[in-house]
């Protein structure tokens, strides 16, 4: 194994940076065209139902794997070069997450009328929580090969799935949008997830010896309990985080409309073009990392050498975006979307924080540090949902900025007090 002294990880980092930064520049440009469709076809009160349904997607694929993406990954990583360990992992991981998949998706599908007016705000919708539930197995070991791919650490073939589901997807989005309108782009979204595993099938299975370790002989009893550590963590986030967002994009509605809600969707869908650049490089960089090391002085060493690395680039990007940012919306979306420009100056100012925290909240996963995980993820919840509905009462749909603003700037300070001793010592 090598040692930490003769590793250098800024000159890894930038190498895992450029690879991430392909897929990264393929998602900025499909995401252009197709902001700039959505904004054509179905415009700010369409683009809020969108929203509340990528939402609660987000909750489901995490409760339908059973939230096994974090430590499959780890122990895959670990056990990579051992092919019995590697098998019990596999396969413990597979046929739990498929009993979890198969209750998911019978609530999804007998329930369905709740959960479109719920979601949706509408019963009319059934039919698309109905298309989920077919689904949901097919996007679900999508979501597991993707994480066996991230624990052998496969980063050049993580990014041409990427760029190739993601090229994939825009060209059934833009024609289901075009034919459809809204209820074509709700069914876009439900859908090109579970079709992408077709994509990810012709990589994985080349990998001779995979199907073989998914035998259910292999099933290991005591890497139930360890992948269950890390499934509370993300679980607790499937059930607290995406609830809070629709949460407070129902209460726009209450207060002022779809239109306004609309709005602050937008501003969420901007944020997530840069942001998923960061997401993908905490996964596939710094959460094997973080998992790996051993010391407080590690993991000193591997924190602030990615801040030094990445926040440069993040805070140029930050103020380029503010000062531009009548340019972005017309380029991005349309002139109808002008009223959305009050947002930046919190929006770009939470999302700073927001990255600074994540980096540091990675360590509870890396090291299954499970009840700091669950109580500031509760805290930071409760502090956006509130100061949220407070500001929106006051201030109207900017008040959503303003509350993300004061969650994630909270939530960091939270975390330089919880890992003090890890930072400053």
């Amino acid at each position: 194994m090598l040692s930490i002294n003769k590793f250098n990880p800024n000159k890894q980092l930038l190498k895992v940076m450029s690879i991430n930064s392909i897929a990264v520049f393929v998602r900025l440009v499909t995401g252009f065209i197709l902001s700039k469709a959505v904004a054509i076809f179905i415009g700010p009160q369409g683009l809020g139902i969108v929203g509340n349904l990528r939402s609660f997607m987000t909750s489901i694929q995490t409760i339908a794997s059973f939230g096994f993406y974090n430590g499959v990954v780890k122990y895959v990583a670990e056990h990579k070069n051992d092919q019995n360990e590697l098998s019990k992992v596999l396969a413990t991981s597979y046929y739990i997450g498929f009993i979890s998949m198969l209750g998911t998706s019978m609530i999804l599908y007998f329930f369905a009328p709740f959960w479109s007016n719920y979601i949706l705000n509408s019963p009319e919708y059934t039919h698309i929580i109905k298309t989920l539930a077919a689904g949901i197995s097919l996007m679900i070991v999508d979501y597991f090969c993707l994480a066996i791919i991230n624990g052998f650490s496969r980063y050049k073939v993580y990014t041409i799935l990427n760029v190739t589901t993601t090229i994939f997807s825009l060209l059934v989005t833009l024609f289901l949008l075009w034919q459809y309108q809204l209820q074509g782009m709700l069914y876009a979204v439900v859908i090109t997830p579970a079709l992408a595993l077709f994509i990810t099938l012709t990589i994985i299975f080349k990998q001779k010896s995979f199907v073989g370790l998914l035998k259910a002989s292999n099933i290991d009893w005591g890497y139930t309990k360890k992948l269950i550590e890390y499934s509370l963590m993300a679980l607790l986030t499937a059930v607290i985080i995406p609830p809070t967002i629709i949460a407070i994009r129902n209460h726009i509605i209450d207060v002022q409309g779809l239109t306004e809600m609309g709005y602050w969707e937008a501003m969420n869908r901007i944020s997530n073009y840069y942001l998923v650049f960061v997401t993908s490089l905490l996964s596939l960089y710094l959460f094997p990392k973080l998992a790996a090391v051993e010391t407080t002085k590690q993991f000193r060493k591997e924190i602030f050498a990615f801040y030094k690395t990445l926040m440069p680039l993040v805070i140029a990007g930050l103020l380029g975006l503010y000062f531009f940012r009548h340019f972005f919306i017309k380029l991005l979306l349309s002139s109808e979307f002008s009223p959305m420009e009050s947002l930046f100056i919190w929006q770009l100012s939470g999302d700073f924080f927001r990255i600074l925290s994540a980096v540091l909240a990675y360590q509870f996963m890396a090291k299954k540090m499970t009840k700091g995980y669950v109580l500031t993820e509760i805290l930071s919840a409760i502090i956006w949902y509130s100061s949220s509905v407070f500001f929106i009462n006051k201030y109207g749909y900017q008040g959503a900025a303003i509350g993300y603003f004061i969650c994630y700037s909270t939530y960091f300070l939270i975390l330089i007090i919880w890992f003090r001793k890890y930072l400053f010592k």
